[in-house]
């Protein structure tokens, strides 16, 4: 990774630090853009189905992403503490809005910043479950299979597909939405294969590169 500029600026580190360091933050950052916006959604028509998507499911696939790559370079372990830090920041962020926005006096500011802490709650159960089996399904799979692809595909996927039969029911439950479980479900599902495909492969390419050009 070409990170000239930044040496300029920040000074120069080696490539292994900058990966530890921008892979958690990145992780950070989806997730906190997953539990701002996790209430917020975009209804669709598509075939004849009503579907209401989670805007803020929109990114989440890069989550799982970005713990196997922690995970495939730098172990469990190492993977395991960026999901914890990474909550621990999510939460920050979720505390001080929250705050913030109740010395203010801007109501909507209020009304969309006092529903976080309950949406908190829920992200860590969601976090914490999903990423406990897509950790567990990377490191299995791993030890099978030296299929690249394969390993974070599958372990995505399924974390992925298991959350979203949880999560989108309870954003529709809260928003009122009676209509179109099943679709918006089935239409998320097949919207989070997509892109851990897209993802997957681009891991795989860029590993298999980068092994054959040390």
């Amino acid at each position: 990774m070409d990170l000239k500029i930044l040496d300029k600026m920040f000074g120069q580190t080696t490539d292994n630090q900058h990966d530890k360091i921008y892979l958690p933050l990145l992780f950070c950052i989806f997730l906190t853009s997953s539990t701002f916006f996790f209430y917020d959604h975009k209804s669709l028509h598509l075939l004849g189905y009503q579907i209401h998507m989670s805007v803020g499911l929109v990114f989440f696939p890069f989550t799982f992403t970005i713990v196997n790559i922690i995970q495939d370079r730098y172990g469990k372990l190492f993977a395991n503490t960026a999901v914890r830090y990474g909550f621990l920041c999510d939460a920050l962020f979720v505390g001080l809005g929250y705050f913030l926005a109740s010395l203010g006096e801007r109501a909507d500011y209020y009304a969309v910043y006092s529903q976080l802490p309950s949406i908190m709650g829920m992200t860590f159960i969601f976090v914490w479950i999903s990423n406990l089996l897509n950790t567990l399904l990377f490191e299995k799979i791993k030890k099978i299979t030296k299929h690249i692809f394969l390993r974070y595909f599958v372990s995505s996927f399924t974390a992925e597909t298991i959350i979203s039969g949880i999560s989108i029911p309870l954003m529709m439950r809260v928003n009122n939405l009676n209509k179109g479980a099943v679709a918006s479900i089935l239409f998320i599902v097949l919207y989070k294969i997509f892109i851990s495909f897209i993802l997957s492969g681009l891991v795989s390419m860029k590993t298999r590169t980068n092994t054959h050009h040390p």
